[in-house]
């Protein structure tokens, strides 16, 4: 059974609360889905209304300390939720899924970060195409671009990894990633120290401000927009799933098995 729940505002969270019973206990338990999305008016980051925000060219600098590294990269925060909306004890994550709308010109100047409340960070984008990039700067991999009306979505079982966006379409600039690279992807760390996928969001607090962290790591030409330089967040949007405390190993195990059938659901897949 399913009940969707839209809370009052214009940015607070769509919930979908969806039942299951767990074999080895007579209790219940209860996924939420929380979506955050920074196009909601009331979000405080930006970018919303439509309104693209610029990251410049060749402004990322590698550190040794990971403050000072992200510190190079423009970060942009979505709320998730405040304690009011969530129902009492819904504090436990168990998956979460990003999307992203990006206008750049070449995939392989890409690098782009998520913080989560707790301070947990992974790599979503890693310079598409460049083998062992770590978290050095100055280096590009594939040169295909990235549009502002493509929804390019990431997630852990993803069946392609963002290392392979704009594959096979290196060297041509007016192709885009999805002509042949698809818009689904999982996150790729290569060599990042902030590594783990989504799943190393699992059993955090969703409450909080996220911060998702992009920059441009190479000064050439396939910058892209207008000059050539740089690229746009258009926009962003987290998915989240929670379950509520005390959350066992079942619930856990259980729960990767139905999220994976629910994604493949609404991409129109069978789920069996």
């Amino acid at each position: 059974m399913s009940i969707r729940l839209v809370m009052g505002g214009t940015w607070r969270p769509v919930l979908i609360m969806a039942a299951f019973l767990i074999a080895a206990s007579p209790a219940s338990a209860a996924f939420l889905e929380i979506s955050a999305d920074s196009d909601d008016l009331d979000q405080p980051g930006a970018p919303n209304s439509g309104a693209p925000e610029f990251f410049p060219d060749n402004a990322y600098a590698w550190s040794a300390d990971p403050e000072d590294m992200l510190g190079s990269m423009r970060s942009f925060t979505l709320d998730v939720c405040t304690e009011t909306d969530l129902p009492p004890g819904y504090d436990k994550i168990v998956d979460v899924e990003m999307s992203l709308w990006l206008n750049h010109g070449a995939v392989g100047e890409v690098f782009a970060k998520l913080e989560s409340p707790s301070g947990t960070v992974i790599t979503i984008i890693n310079r598409p195409g460049l083998s062992g990039a770590a978290d050095g700067e100055g280096r590009t991999g594939n040169n295909a671009r990235l549009s502002p009306d493509v929804e390019f979505r990431f997630y852990d079982d993803a069946s392609v990894s963002a290392e392979e966006m704009g594959k096979d379409l290196t060297g041509i600039e007016s192709a885009y990633v999805h002509d042949r690279s698809g818009t689904e992807y999982a996150p790729y760390a290569d060599e990042s120290i902030h590594d783990g996928g989504f799943a190393a969001f699992t059993g955090e607090d969703p409450d909080g401000t996220w911060t998702l962290y992009v920059a441009d790591t190479a000064q050439t030409w396939m910058g892209g927009i207008d000059s050539g330089q740089g690229g746009e967040l258009h926009r962003w949007k987290l998915d989240i799933t929670v379950i509520p405390e005390p959350a066992t190993l079942a619930v856990f195990g259980m729960g990767g098995a139905l999220l994976a059938a629910r994604r493949r659901s609404r991409r129109g897949l069978p789920t069996g």
